[in-house]
């Protein structure tokens, strides 16, 4: 059962990993960032309560669906040393965690919405879409667990077709329970928009489910060893727990960080708003490429060959680069269209307010992505390698240090700009991925490069 038919590590190779990744993250993308422009076209009130609500919940969803991602390491790593039989158990383990966290998520959605948002008739939309997020929180980790099962053995296409599918649900569904169909459906708002997504997860999972129980994984692979293997927990929690954490943390500060723009008026709120949808919306590119590099280093990591780990996160430099020259391009050709497209609901006054600094977010997201995508591909080796401590060390420090307390020092206290806002967040970028590089090119992350498939 071969990795890739071309040479470990090459360009090549990580692009046809990569490639069907990259579609499944862009229509995972696209999920929200639909949901974002029809709640802009239905009112930009909804749109921002939306935009505060995902920031909060995704800090909650972030957690469960990072420690699930740990599938991904050992699966790959195991498919590497050829441990077949072994595949499922671990999948398995994370499926179990994922049930279990409807007892945490469950009175979350019920009781939590007027914790963080209070009880006052200006946040029903904001309580409406963070209930509807955290119902459905058990869904995002079995997704997570079971596509880590297909993508660490390079079985990609899979994994990317049932996510259009997905997004091909949403798009249908958000639309309709949005704006209603007179007659027949009536208008949700934001609601409709938060059930739509979390009807289309619930539909991703079914489908891998399927896959998962097909009869040549039962046979080759192990998939109804569905046994409870408190070692083999211990295990994964050691080495997912800290990309849990981190998720938390990380979301958790981009949370404040919306909330201190929401706190400095609309024009902040609305222009951070919508530069967030932009990222979301590119953020496939780099998003894909991070597993591609995840799935093939631990690939080589579990053949022993560790030293091709470089020559994979040298191509994913060379195919990040060239992404972010097509970005730039596009942005700046379609930049008032895009901008007009988010601010339809808005007066043609209101709008020329805004264009300035919406142009300047569009560039700055550029350089932020790019940054963002260097540090997303050394991410993807140090995961491969289960040096998770590290990254919950060096990505929880880096987003509140470099990103929040300077936001709030130059712009929150003083009643800064947005654009300075936006600087901030790049230089957090350009930090991190510095603190990234320094950690894998100073090889000690080779320490660990083998801790996964030595204890199976």
């Amino acid at each position: 059962m071969a990795f890739s038919r071309y040479p470990a590590g090459s360009v090549r190779q990580l692009l046809v990993i990569a490639f069907p990744l990259i579609l499944s993250s862009l229509s995972g993308m696209a999920m929200l960032f639909v949901d974002r422009l029809a709640l802009a076209q239905y009112t930009l009130e909804a749109h921002n309560a939306a935009v505060e609500a995902t920031n909060l919940g995704w800090a909650f969803l972030a957690g469960w669906s990072s420690l699930a991602s740990v599938t991904q390491i050992f699966v790959s790593q195991n498919f590497g040393a050829k441990q077949h039989e072994q595949l499922g158990r671990t999948v398995w383990q994370m499926i179990w965690l994922a049930l279990f966290s409807l007892f945490i998520f469950l009175p979350l959605s019920f009781w939590g919405p007027y914790f963080f948002f209070g009880s006052d008739v200006s946040a029903e939309m904001q309580r409406t879409y963070f209930f509807w997020m955290l119902l459905f929180g058990p869904a995002h980790g079995l997704f997570t667990a079971l596509s880590g099962f297909f993508i660490g053995q390079g079985k990609t296409f899979l994994t990317g077709l049932v996510v259009f599918i997905g997004n091909v649900i949403n798009t249908a569904l958000c639309y309709l329970l949005v704006f209603g169909w007179e007659g027949y459906i009536p208008s949700f708002g934001i609601q409709g928009a938060a059930i739509a997504t979390n009807t289309a997860v619930a539909g991703q999972v079914l489908i891998l489910l399927c896959a998962f129980f097909h009869r040549s994984n039962r046979k080759f692979f192990g998939t109804l060893n569905w046994n409870w293997d408190l070692s083999l927990v211990i295990q994964c929690v050691r080495v997912g727990l800290p990309n849990a954490l981190f998720g938390m943390l990380e979301v958790a500060g981009w949370a404040v960080f919306y909330k201190m723009m929401a706190t400095l008026g609309v024009k902040h709120l609305t222009i951070a708003g919508i530069v967030q949808n932009v990222l979301i919306l590119f953020f496939f590119f780099g998003d894909g490429l991070s597993k591609a590099v995840a799935a093939v280093c631990g690939n080589v990591i579990g053949a022993q060959r560790p030293e091709l780990v470089f020559k994979v996160v040298r191509s994913g430099f060379m195919l990040i680069t060239g992404f972010a020259v097509f970005m730039a391009l596009f942005l700046w050709s379609m930049r008032d269209f895009i901008i007009s497209w988010f601010l339809s609901s808005l007066p043609e006054v209101q709008q020329a307010l805004f264009y300035s600094s919406l142009v300047f977010g569009l560039a700055n997201a550029v350089i932020y992505k790019y940054l963002e995508g260097i540090r997303l591909v050394i991410a993807g080796a140090l995961n491969a390698s289960a040096d998770t401590f590290f990254l919950m060390i060096g990505g929880s420090c880096s987003i509140w240090l470099f990103m929040v307390a300077p936001i709030y020092i130059f712009v929150m206290r003083t009643g800064g700009t947005i654009e300075t806002a936006l600087a901030l967040c790049s230089v957090y970028t350009l930090v991190s991925a510095s603190i990234y590089a320094w950690r894998f090119y100073s090889g000690a992350w080779q320490r660990n490069a083998l801790l996964v498939t030595s204890t199976t």
